[in-house]
């Protein structure tokens, strides 16, 4: 692995939050895809896995529906496009679970985030509003869900 070594590599989790239409979340899942593969054969072993959620298809009954935990993302695509209709766009969850070092992690996510908004820097909206956050096993809690989701991830490193 590029940053840390197996013996330090655990569990974590990327959310992306997206206000956007079906080909356009199909269009990120295969970018991050891409790029988790690419990063798969550079650091020798980064095993992952990514799904797309929405509040229908939630499975943990203790997540905050995702319209409540992204709720400014529909409303800051209506002040960016007054007037118009947002059509088939609607909240989604990409979730990427990674098995890797932690410093490694803090890298990979900001690439991940990238693949959304190539230039976090840039002025004016993003084409399509988004968030992100990220699940580390720092306290019990997140561990257990960590375990519970991505334990076979361990396997193939």
């Amino acid at each position: 692995m590029t940053n840390g070594s197996a013996a330090d590599a655990d569990l974590f989790e990327a959310r992306i939050g997206v206000y956007a239409t079906p080909a356009q979340v199909a269009d990120t899942v295969a970018a991050l895809s891409a790029l988790l593969r690419e990063e798969r054969g550079a650091a020798g072993a980064v095993p992952w896995d990514i799904a797309v959620v929405e509040d229908a298809g939630r499975t943990d009954p203790d997540d905050m529906p995702l319209a409540e935990f992204y709720g400014e993302l529909p409303e800051q695509w209506r002040a960016e496009h007054p007037g118009e209709e947002p059509g088939e766009r609607m909240i989604h969850e990409i979730r990427v679970g990674m098995y890797l070092p932690e410093a490694h992690g803090h890298d990979l996510r900001q690439r991940l985030n990238r693949v959304v908004c190539p230039d976090l820097q840039h002025s004016g909206p993003c084409p399509i509003p988004w968030s992100s956050s990220y699940t580390d096993p720092a306290e019990e809690a997140e561990r257990d869900y960590l375990e519970r989701r991505y334990a076979r991830l361990r396997a193939a490193a």
